[in-house]
């Protein structure tokens, strides 16, 4: 009585099991007529978003070029605070000063690697932020906007070198108005290659909107929007909330496409946040980020203890007709030096107003002519950035009997720049932010020389002139109070005749090292209000 129903059981399974195998078949069947297609329509789609990579041929140096380069760096330290470089786009011919043909980019490296330079990636460089030893003599080369001719040129001629990048993204950007801008497929590739850094420069606020009445333009990141409906400023909320919803963004774009999350800003344009009006967006950007990173500063402020209280680090602006003989000798003028020795003896360093390269130090010694009526140099204002600790002496000649004088300036650069000028028979100690307020007064055995001595010391400056008549001022700015030394002269009524410096002399005091140690970090940092850096 079960064969019945057995025998029906057995023919349902087995229409079953040919069912499941005509089910499986035709899945295969269909996924094998999909998978060509698929494939093909992602290859597609990465040809069109990875486009293909020109190799720059390598730059031909004779020996003299390689002679002269490796010279630069000679007489530099072995470790260094590294110096930042921004450069923007890479691309021949392009006409613009912030493109950098390919070929230049290629020998500007050579020129760097000669002179003994190398590259740091971003870990590196945060690291020694954060009190990690000073690394070997650095660059960290910076591009902002993550344009297209970083993957095009820029990465064959990084591979060639065995050097790293960091390229700041606008992440609101990235594969669109192609192909200016890198796709994502691109930064995957890039970011593989261990060649690259990914940092922040915003979603989508590197563009400038209108910030007044009258048609002035200002960052979307720096400043509140002028509404022209209402005649007033975006309110302090809004702006609030529309910077911070665009940070979000961001890293919500790193996170999505799996870049590490960022430990690095660039403000768009280089437009730090106005401290009296928008001081939310520099203390959000201290809370998200490890750096910020400008080009445009007030005064030098290298990767440097005095530029760790703010947590914000000037750059060096590469253009497109910048040789690479310039380039070094501007890196060579931003990398520390020590306060050992006679300054005169290096021209180069020696930066005249406005920070401009002075060009010779004839015109402090009385060996070279002078078209004004006041001659300033400083010495390596970014390189003497963190100098504490040390003496300057100075000897001052020609003085003359009337109106003229010479002013021996220390911690130039900082908050707290001290200067003793001395005339034919007066000393005076001057400072303020103009340096030129007149904080003590001494009268001096009237002559055309005399000689004056400055010592640095932490919480205090002394200055002594003739040997005899002593003046203390003490630095009230903390670490802010750093910095080198700086020479003035202003000519007499009596003629033509100048003052001059017979010698300079700078030495570290008893006890302190001639090289900069390492960076103890910005948690160990304060200003003179107290303000401590945040590690």
């Amino acid at each position: 009585m079960d064969r019945p129903v057995t025998g029906r059981r057995s023919r349902l399974t087995a229409r079953l099991r040919r069912g499941t195998l005509r089910g499986a078949l035709a899945a295969l069947t269909a996924l094998v007529l999909t998978v060509p297609f698929v494939v093909a329509w992602r290859v597609y789609v990465d040809q069109r978003n990875v486009t293909r990579q020109v190799s720059v041929p390598a730059a031909h140096v004779d020996a003299a070029t390689a002679a002269r380069w490796k010279a630069v760096g000679a007489g530099l330290p072995e470790r260094a605070a590294p110096v930042i470089l921004t450069y923007h786009d890479l691309k021949p011919h392009s006409g613009s000063r912030y493109i950098v043909d390919p070929a230049v980019f290629e020998r500007q490296l050579s020129a760097l690697r000669a002179a003994g330079y190398r590259t740091l990636t971003t870990d590196e460089f945060v690291a020694y932020l954060l009190g990690g030893p000073v690394p070997p003599r650095s660059v960290m080369l910076t591009f902002d906007d993550g344009t297209h001719g970083l993957w095009t040129y820029g990465d064959r001629i990084l591979a060639r070198h065995r050097m790293n990048a960091v390229s700041f993204l606008i992440t609101g950007r990235v594969g669109r108005h192609r192909p200016y801008y890198l796709s994502w497929q691109e930064i995957a590739r890039m970011a593989r290659s261990g060649r690259w850094d990914f940092e922040d420069h915003t979603h989508d606020l590197h563009s400038r909107t209108r910030i007044g009445p009258h048609g002035e333009l200002g960052s979307l990141l720096a400043h509140r929007r002028y509404l022209a409906s209402t005649g007033r400023l975006e309110s302090t909320d809004h702006y609030q909330r529309r910077v911070r919803a665009d940070f979000t963004s961001s890293l919500a774009d790193f996170e999505r496409h799996g870049l590490p999350r960022p430990s690095l800003f660039a403000y768009p344009f280089s437009e730090s946040a106005d401290p009296q009006q928008t001081s939310y967006v520099r203390d959000l950007i201290e809370r998200t980020f490890a750096a910020a990173l400008t080009d445009k500063t007030f005064a030098p402020e290298p990767a440097a203890r005095r530029s760790a209280v703010h947590q914000e680090y000037q750059r060096l602006e590469v253009f497109a007709d910048t040789t690479p003989d310039a380039l070094l000798a501007q890196v060579a003028a931003r990398t520390p030096v020590p306060p050992t020795g006679d300054p005169l003896r290096f021209p180069e360093r020696w930066t005249g107003i406005s920070w401009k390269p002075l060009g010779s130090t004839d015109v402090l010694t009385g060996k070279g002519s002078v078209s004004d009526h006041y001659v300033y140099g400083a010495y390596a204002p970014y390189g003497a950035a963190d100098w504490d600790h040390y003496s300057v002496t100075a000897g001052l000649t020609a003085l003359p009997a009337r109106g003229g004088s010479a002013t021996v300036f220390a911690r130039v650069g900082g908050d707290a720049t001290v200067g003793v000028r001395v005339s034919h028979g007066t000393a005076q100690v001057v400072g303020g932010r103009t340096r030129n307020r007149v904080l003590a007064e001494h009268a001096l055995t009237p002559g055309p020389s005399h000689e004056v001595r400055l010592t640095v010391d932490g919480a205090r400056t002394e200055a002594v002139v003739d040997g005899r008549h002593r003046f203390t001022v003490p630095n009230s700015s903390g670490v802010r109070g750093t910095g080198g030394i700086a020479l003035a002269l202003s000519q007499g009524e009596t003629g033509p005749s100048w003052p001059a410096f017979s010698h300079v002399e700078t030495a570290p005091l008893p006890g302190s090292p001639a090289v900069a140690g390492p960076f103890d970090g910005p948690a160990g940092w304060t200003d003179g209000d107290g303000r401590r850096a945040r590690a």
